[in-house]
């Protein structure tokens, strides 16, 4: 178990990916002493790889999510813990030592968090959703749960659940990556600039745009989103400002990313951009100065 940030999807301490190898029971007990578990409004996550593995529906639209919930208790069976934070998305989960090592297959809208080791990653349990829901189980308590009532789940079982959901045109219309834009060389023409301009020209600022981005894209999301800030000539204070605001949302939507993804993703922007807009642009469209939650 991880102690995470009040309202936030994000670990509230530093080094927690070592817990994807295991936790012993003085781990766990010193975690729940600690300052940091005793926050006032913390959440509660769990490391992946610990022999329970998380089925993340991501998809937004209410029919495809209950369509891609009824293929996934049809091929693996039926579990009694569900895990709701923004509805219609929603988590199952298994019980699974399965090798599997694919956070995102087949470019759905679907994040599959292995119980098998090696893993990387965290999932939500209890706390507060971003967007200001409790996190809820609908069915039974995992607290409650005997482990060995947890539905166990083969290597073959989540090929063909990845399958089956691929195929279904109402899942894949609404739940695959965004699309990157032609032209460019090899990085930038994956890029969804068009994307975050459509974010900038609605008033919604690239934090906010870029949390709302499917499983598949929110790397290169980042990397567009960082590549704008940059090429916006700003000041430093305020490229830095931007940058770490884009930073947060990058690590709260996904997780199991890294300090050094995100270091690779400024480089990267830092080598690459060029002055695109102006001052007063970015004020409008990209919503600079104010608070991005």
């Amino acid at each position: 178990m991880i102690p995470l940030r009040p309202s936030s999807k994000a670990p509230a301490l530093r080094g927690w990916e070592a817990f994807n190898e295991g936790q012993t029971d003085a781990q766990l007990s010193a975690l729940s002493r600690s300052a940091a578990g005793r926050r006032l409004g913390s959440g509660v996550g769990a490391a992946a790889g610990n022999g329970v593995l998380g089925l993340d529906l991501d998809i937004t639209e209410t029919r495809a999510a209950a369509r891609a919930v009824a293929i996934a208790e049809d091929v693996l069976g039926r579990t009694p813990l569900h895990r709701i934070g923004k509805p219609p998305k929603r988590m199952l989960f298994y019980r699974s030592e399965a090798s599997y090592k694919r956070m995102n297959p087949g470019g759905l809208a679907l994040e599959v968090y292995p119980g098998s080791r090696p893993a990387s990653g965290q999932v939500v349990l209890f706390g507060r959703h971003p967007d200001g829901d409790a996190y809820h189980w609908p069915q039974e308590d995992p607290r409650l749960t005997p482990f060995g009532e947890i539905p166990e789940v083969t290597r073959e079982q989540l090929d063909n659940v990845v399958i089956a959901l691929t195929a279904d045109p109402l899942i894949k219309n609404h739940g695959q990556a965004l699309p990157g834009v032609p032209g460019g060389d090899g990085h930038s023409s994956a890029l969804p600039f068009r994307q975050a301009n459509a974010a900038m020209r609605s008033g919604q600022g690239l934090p906010q745009w870029l949390a709302s981005i499917a499983p598949g894209a929110r790397h290169n999301a980042a990397l567009a989103g960082a590549i704008i800030i940059v090429g916006l000539g700003l000041d430093v204070d305020e490229e830095a400002a931007e940058l770490e605001s884009l930073e947060c949302a990058f690590l709260e939507c996904k997780p199991e990313a890294t300090a050094t993804e995100w270091r690779n993703i400024l480089r990267w922007a830092r080598q690459h951009a060029a002055p695109r807009y102006r001052r007063d642009e970015l004020v409008r469209r990209l919503g600079l100065g104010v608070n991005h939650g």
